[in-house]
């Protein structure tokens, strides 16, 4: 016997699945010595075959009395001397003295065996490790059962009843086809505890109907046999370990959901019902299926029942799930395949999703109610319902229509909105709901009472019974009970009947609290509560009075406690019913656990500091980052920028040496796990901004006394010493010029307003996928104290950059890519391959996949896949598959590129129309003119001087207040103009041959039409276009192939169907009503938008605002934002100056990738989901993949996500976005963008991996959204709030020590208070008034806006340029790169007298000129006589090439500007000091300065320290005090009920 020190029990098998503690006589009726091995167990030891040690089997056992010991040990003798007749005849020796209390058992002498026997036993004897006594022989006592558990006349009787009677009740299938029959019943006939089950089941159906004693008596023996079988199972499942966990069958899967059902059909109100469905609900995730329509039938069944126990229930919600949601990630429900083939309606039809949202939305409701809110339902809760209610209504079924699975269908719909109206209205009669209530029973009578439907009638008839308020309904629905109770007999009938006679009572009555009936339902169950909190429950089928254990339970106690704390999914301390607050303003705790030591700059009586990362600790746990072992080569350097080749040590470069490591070194000496330092890395040293310190002014915290170089000696704040956006930008640009990033190495990505070059090493770069936090905490309680949004800015087409590595395109042909068969993630470098190679396992999911044939390889023996290197997708983080026809919408076709142009008069007075023909003829044949004369014999073949890919073709429509089509083939002469002048039903009269043609075979064609279109209807001049007729027959034309629509607009389409007026109305502004401007209200341009996303057609619009007028951007942008497009605004068009950027961004928006029909999912790991998308695009329900007509690669779209359960610190949280989209030269294409981050228990570590440029960028996006909803101050107030939490969580948190009188900032956040402000002060938000075309401008852009645009457009760029040094502008001699010159701060304070400088904010470049500039500078700059401002030519866009130093120079670093900017072109506008309006623009362009009703930048820290000392003090207040707008929602208490209110939306979808 091993008598080492007994193995610690393995904590990672859940308390609720270990054996409760047995009776010695119940231990000895069955083996409990024997080893129960599923077959995953044995695979696990054959992968751990070299584990020497072997770790015995625990049992507990109970005490045994003096009585029992005796008696076992008589009995243990007397069996001994019928064996040993030898041992008859010896006396046992007298004992002398008192008797023990505990005697000493003795171990029985066993005589040695007779003569001709063997001295170890027989082979079967020595298998079992039992005595052997070869001199009697057993002989055999019989035949063997069949099947077991099928073992008497009663049995079969079962059986007989099972297939013949209740399958048919259980689901809605027919009598033919029955998955409890077609996929339980195999399984069972293998499986004694499964065949016990269902005998069980049967049983208690036959009891119900007919009781007898010994059909009881058999019935309970089924059962006790079932639950001991599922115990030993689910034991046995859990022997996994930790790094295994729980493995469940699924045998022990039928088993559980066996256990519901035994429940429902014998009416039990004890609880148990719950207990099993929790019980489900805890091994669900841990499912291992082997048949995926088993794995179906599972989930539709638990969900099915899962969503309908809350209907009834108060203590107990189900799971949010949904065909494409996030909120189950453990496992996903496929939709069925063919109408017919589900078991239940609601589950994969996605119905239920809506009955969900309802019990949430009753659930908010009636917690009001109970607070005594008034109103109970308030304008948001409106809103969510009508919501609600739309999708209800665009609800359809896949069944045939007047079948009875329609009929079914329907009546579940027509519940639902019941459901809903119920819900959200007062407890009393209306019309409304007598009609309802009536639809819903005509449905009821129209099912016969004896087919399959009834099976699940119990739900609607329910919901109809708790809203019939008339004495005719309730006489129907009585009928239907009865019907019910005839066909199934189920026990939970009379029970629900009870609870809606009760319901009728109180109607009666005029009782409001019939509007509760679930609180009606626990008032009836109460005191079973209160004795399961006394006692612990056991089980009801105990017949021998010793308490039965629950399969589910330790010590007989259930896992799941009853109650309204419950918890209710196994992970300590969170559970579905907790909320979680899913935006970035609702009113969260402050609690920061974050890292850093301080570097503090005092602020007079209060300091200003920014904290450093304190260093890292170099013990890191064991198997931390599970899925970091990429087993790559090493790079090459030829195609990395100076990246060393294989065989050099990492160390030597990046993070060689932590001590050097200290404030401000964002960029180095990052801790990096065992599997990164496998990668080559920089051949130089560690990036050190500012020569290891960081240079703010600020002091070292330890200094006692309020003074340094912040502060003045007034004790005033010194602006030069606060953070600074432009040297954190400076610094890192530098250092990236010589550098590349590695994506695995360095877990915090360069700041998003710098360009570098990535180096890919199975983690993607910053430019396609930034997280928020790179290194989450494990938990959502973690996250909260933190007051940090965790989220995903994607930009999955993000362009590269000169020195990185194109994406990969894979084929893997008709089969398409490795995908797992849980979770559909696509193939990635963090799955796994075990057995050899012929399995991986999820990074997503856990889940282990089977390995095709076709795509099988061996391992080596370190797991690691033989031909990894030669698999870029199991190397690189992004990579692109190509996919088969099963994802195809359509036949993928080149992009198929619409002009419209608008030839309207106000196109032709301003020139708009000549710009935007020049811009076409620029992006399809080169920019200038030079590339208009080409020689046209290179137009027609293809080549390097193509603008678009081969196979793209285009079209050319015209409109004012009639559409003209035009005929290009290149078999004509000239274009052929074809006129519709019945815009009210518009058609397209040319077939796609004539409409679409290749534009180098028809260049001549194409040319002589755009150059002839401005004088053709010059002398027309119609001055009202009519646009939504041009953009319906514009969908028709791409609505076979879908396309790409580019439409220039300039002026206000009042024409034909789709008019528009003024809505813009400035007493509008600054109130409630405001918020309606930024929004369109039109019908018909929402179904255009709608039918554009659906034919996989985006929309570019080119619009002019001559003089500022009103455009509506709100409803025409509603196209281009909802089909994935864009819009390009000139709010002030002037052809003479903006006609180069008109022409330039024409050519960009055509040039850059573009892809269409798109598609959009993001999936995530176990313990996180998805919890709302941000940007432009279509979603019909939330959870469902986003639809967009196009998407280019200048487009980002933000992902919240939030906790299901808790993330495990040893592995590593995984992200990934699959976009399938058709390209421009007609491929079908899946992009996989492939994010990993770390995970650790608290927040502590994650403050080291803070991406601020993310953080913000979530924020700006979520704030965006709002503004549809919530008022401009209300979003202030909430963005103040916001950005106090953050600081003030960080300082209470982790920064206790330093002085109350600083204002300490985190390291990787010392630029957020001011990206906060200057959010404040953008044209979206700002206080003050503000045109409403240039808010929703501004608001659509920041919902796609980069990290790139984003930043620009927050906080500007700014160059000085009469003191440039004589090297800026021109290449490095050394390393060739430009130099570039360090910018200034965003104030007029950094203006120098008589200086010029460049600004640019990623949308307009202004060259700003000082009204005591010197005329030398202009005459460098613009050339000979240029000496005074007025000479200058205002109109001017570009720099004229001069031989000079200083206009080399500004050109050369526009063009780099211009290199590394979004989609709008650079082109400069002058703005002189007391000349040009443009100089307003200017002005507000200085964020750091005070402007209109916004604070200045020193100010707004100021504030920001008051309310963090409040936080502090707990004083702060957040109630609305009536003060006044100070450009942050009101001060301190702006932020009233603001965020109060925007919480009340934080749950589920924002």
């Amino acid at each position: 016997m091993n008598r080492h020190k007994p193995p610690e029990i393995d904590t990672s098998m859940p308390s609720w699945a270990e054996r409760s503690s047995t009776s010695s006589a119940s231990a000895t009726t069955r083996e409990s010595e024997s080893c129960i091995t599923s077959e995953s167990e044995a695979e696990e030891e054959d992968d751990h075959a070299d584990v020497e040690e072997i770790i015995p089997k625990v049992e507990e056992v109970d005490d045994l009395s003096l009585q029992d010991t005796r008696t076992s040990i008589e009995t243990e003798e007397t069996e001994n001397k019928l064996h040993n007749p030898s041992t008859q005849s010896q006396e046992t020796k007298k004992r002398r003295g008192r008797p023990r209390k505990n005697p000493i058992i003795s171990p029985v002498t066993q005589q040695k065996i007779a003569k001709g026997r063997s001295k170890t036993g027989c082979i079967t004897c020595r298998r079992r490790k039992k005595k052997c006594d070869e001199a009697r022989p057993s002989l055999p006592r019989g035949v063997p059962f069949l099947i077991d558990g099928i073992e008497t006349e009663i049995d079969r009787r079962f059986l007989d009843h099972y297939v013949f009677d209740l399958s048919k009740v259980l689901t809605l299938h027919d009598h033919g086809s029955n998955p409890f029959k077609d996929l339980l019943l195999p399984i069972a006939v293998h499986h004694k505890g499964l065949m016990h089950s269902l005998m069980a089941l049967s049983g208690t159906h036959i009891i119900s109907r007919h009781p007898e004693p010994a059909t009881n008596e058999r019935q309970l023996h089924h059962l006790d046999a079932a639950v001991t079988t599922l115990h030993a199972d689910i034991a046995a499942a859990g022997r996994g370990g930790k790094e295994h966990g729980l493995r469940v069958d699924d045998p022990t899967m039928a088993m559980t959901l066996l256990q519901c059902l035994m429940s429902i059909c014998s009416g039990s109100t004890n609880g148990e019902y719950r207990m099993h469905m929790d019980g489900a609900r805890l091994l669900l995730p841990n499912h291992v299926s082997s048949s995926p329509e088993f794995q179906q039938f599972v989930m539709e069944f638990y969900q099915y029942h899962d969503v309908s126990n809350a209907l009834t229930s108060l203590d107990r919600r189900p799971l949010k799930f949904d065909a494409d949601d996030r909120s189950t990630p453990k496992f996903v429900i496929n939709p069925a395949k063919r109408p017919g083939t589900d078991a239940f309606v609601g589950v994969t039809d996605g119905l239920f999703k809506f009955i969900n949202q309802i019990t949430a939305l009753r659930d908010n409701i009636r917690d009001r109610k109970v607070k005594g809110v008034k109103p109970v339902v308030d304008y948001q809760m409106l809103s969510q319902a009508v919501a609600i209610d739309a999708g209800i209504r665009h609800w359809e079924t896949a069944a045939e229509p007047q079948s009875l699975r329609w009929i079914v269908a329907q009546l579940y719909r027509q519940c639902t909105w019941v459901y809903l109206f119920r819900s959200t209205q007062a407890s009393k009669p209306s019309q409304k709901i007598q009609q309802a209530v009536d639809d819903g029973l005509a449905y009821l009578r129209a099912m016969p009472p004896d087919e399959p439907p009834q099976s699940i009638m119990l739900q609607p008839v329910f919901i109809l019974g708790c809203a019939a308020f008339e004495q005719r309904q309730r006489d129907d629905l009585e009928v239907a009970f009865d019907n019910l109770q005839a066909y199934s007999n189920f026990g939970n009938i009379k029970p629900a009947r009870r609870i809606v006679k009760k319901v009728w009572d109180m109607m009666d009555a005029g009782d409001e609290r019939s509007w509760d009936w679930e609180r009606q339902q626990q008032q009836g169950q109460d005191s079973y509560h209160q004795q399961s909190d006394s006692q612990p429950m056991h089980s009801p089928y105990n017949t021998s009075g010793a308490p039965t254990h629950t399969p589910y339970s330790q010590n007989s106690t259930p896992y799941a406690q009853n109650g309204p704390n419950a918890n209710h999914y196994g992970t300590p301390g969170t559970g579905y019913n907790q909320s979680q607050e899913q935006g970035y303003f609702p009113h969260q705790k402050s609690g920061y656990d974050g890292s850093g030591e301080g570097l503090a700059t005092p602020m007079g009586n209060m300091g200003l500091g920014v904290e450093a990362v304190a260093p890292v600790r170099q013990a890191k746990k064991k198997n931390r980052h599970a899925y970091h072992n990429l087993e790559q080569p090493a790079g090459s350097s030829q195609a990395f920028n100076r990246v060393p080749q294989g065989g050099v040590n990492p160390s030597q470069y990046l993070n060689q040496d932590q001590t050097r490591r200290g404030p401000g070194q964002p960029y180095a000496g990052q801790p990096i796990t065992s599997a990164m330092n496998q990668f080559p890395a920089t051949s130089s040293g560690p990036f050190t901004p500012g020569g290891g310190q960081t240079n703010f002014g600020g002091v070292n915290s330890e200094l006692p006394t309020p003074t340094g170089p912040g502060v003045s000696a007034q004790g005033k704040v010194d602006p030069e010493q606060i953070p600074s956006i432009p040297r954190s930008r400076d610094e890192p640009a530098k250092y990236y010029l010589d550098h590349v990033y590695p994506t695995m190495e360095q877990h915090l990505p360069p700041p998003g307003a710098i360009p570098f070059v990535a180096y890919d090493q199975g983690n993607s770069s910053p430019k396609y996928a930034r997280l928020t936090l790179n290194n989450i905490p494990s938990s959502s309680e973690a996250l909260k104290s933190t007051a940090l949004p965790l989220g995903l800015v994607l930009q999955p087409l993000a362009p590269l950059q000169a020195g990185e590595t194109p994406i990969p395109v894979l084929d893997f042909g008709e089969i398409g890519p490795p995908r797992c068969r849980r979770c559909r993630a696509y193939i990635n470098p963090f799955m796994t391959f075990r057995s050899g190679g012929n399995k991986f396992v999820c990074n997503m999911c856990t889940f282990a996949n089977e390995v095709g044939s076709e795509y099988f390889a061996p391992t080596d023996p370190s797991g690691v896949r033989v031909d990894r290197s030669q698999r870029p997708e199991l190397t690189v983080g992004t990579v692109e598959f190509m996919v088969p026809k099963e994802y195809w919408a359509k036949e993928p076709v080149g992009l198929r590129w619409l002009f419209l142009i608008d030839v309207g008069q106000e196109a032709i007075n301003r020139g708009f129309l000549e710009a935007f023909c020049e811009g076409v003829l620029g992006a399809l044949y080169g920019g200038g003119e030079e590339g208009h004369g080409e020689d046209t014999q290179n137009g027609g073949s293809p080549g390097s001087e193509r603008k678009i890919p081969l196979g793209s073709k285009v079209g050319f429509v015209t409109f004012d207040k009639d559409i003209h089509f035009y005929n290009c083939n290149a078999s004509l002469e000239r274009a052929q103009m074809l006129v519709m002048p019945d815009i009210d039903d518009p058609f397209v009269p040319l077939g796609s041959d004539g409409l679409f043609v290749d534009p180098y075979e028809s260049k001549p064609l194409i040319t002589s039409l755009l150059s002839q279109l401005p004088l053709l209807f010059s002398q027309i001049k119609n001055p009202e276009p009519a646009l939504l007729p041009t953009l319906n027959a514009a969908l028709a034309a791409l609505l076979p192939t879908g396309g790409k629509i580019v439409c220039s607009l300039s002026a206000l389409p009042t024409w034909g169907p789709g008019r528009l007026f003024m809505r813009d109305d400035n007493k509008l502004h600054g109130i409630e009503s405001e918020k309606k401007l930024f929004q369109t209200e039109h019908a018909g341009w929402k179904k255009t938008a709608s039918k554009m996303v659906e034919s996989g057609i985006g929309v570019n619009f080119f619009i002019a605002a001559a003089g500022g007028a009103y455009m509506d951007i709100a409803t025409i942008g509603h196209v281009s934002a909802m089909s994935g497009g864009e819009m390009f605004f000139y709010p002030n068009f002037h052809g003479p100056r903006d006609t180069l950027k008109v022409s330039l961004e024409i050519q960009h928006a055509v040039a850059r990738e573009t892809g269409y029909q798109a598609l959009m999912k993001v999936r995530c790991s176990n313990g996180l989901q998805v919890s709302s998308y941000h940007g432009n695009f279509l979603q019909h329900t939330f959870g469902a993949d986003l639809e967009l007509g196009s998407i280019d690669a200048d487009k980002a779209v933000g992902v919240m996500f939030s906790y299901d359960g808790k993330l495990d610190a040893k592995l590593d949280a995984h992200f990934q976005c699959a976009l399938l989209y058709t390209s421009a030269n007609g491929e079908r294409r899946v992009r996989c963008t492939n994010t990993v981050a770390s995970v650790s228990e608290g927040a502590l570590e994650g403050m080291k991996f803070i991406d601020q440029d993310a953080v913000v960028n979530m924020i700006a996006k979520e704030a965006a959204t709002r503004m549809t909803e919530k008022t401009l101050k209300d979003i202030r107030s909430a963005l103040t709030e916001k950005a106090v939490d953050i600081l003030a969580g960080y300082r209470k948190s982790f920064s206790g020590s330093h002085p109350p009188g600083q204002l300490v900032l985190p390291e990787n956040l010392k630029e957020f208070s001011m990206y906060i402000l200057a959010l404040l002060k953008s044209r979206a938000f700002k206080a003050g008034t503000e045109p409403s075309d240039r808010r929703t401008h501004t608001m659509r852009l920041l919902k796609s806006a980069s990290t790139l645009d984003l930043s620009l457009l927050l906080y500007p760029r700014i160059i000085a340029l009469h003191s440039l040094e004589p090297e800026s502008g021109f290449p490095d001699p050394d390393t060739g790169h430009l130099v570039v010159p360090n910018t200034i701060r965003a104030s007029f304070s950094k203006i120098e007298e008589g200086g010029a400088y460049l600004v640019d904010d990623g949308q307009v470049c202004l060259l700003w000129l000082h009204a005591q500039v010197s005329p030398n500078l202009l005459e460098d700059l613009f050339g000979e006589g240029k000496t005074s401002l007025s000479a200058l030519d205002p109109y001017l866009s570009s720099l004229p090439i001069l031989e000079t130093h200083l206009n080399a120079q500004v050109r050369n670093l526009i063009a780099y500007w211009s290199s590394i900017r979004g989609s709008k072109a650079l082109t400069i506008q002058l703005a002189r000091q007391g000349l040009d309006g443009s100089e307003y623009e200017f002005a507000r362009m200085l964020v750091e300065d005070r402007n209109g009703e916004a604070q200045s930048y020193v100010d707004w820290l100021v504030h920001v320290h008051r309310c963090i000392q409040l936080e502090l003090a707990g004083q702060r207040k957040r109630e609305d005090d009536g003060g006044g707008d100070s450009g942050m929602g009101g001060g301190v208490g702006g932020a009233a009920g603001v965020v109060d209110s925007i919480t009340g939306l934080a749950r589920p979808y924002w």
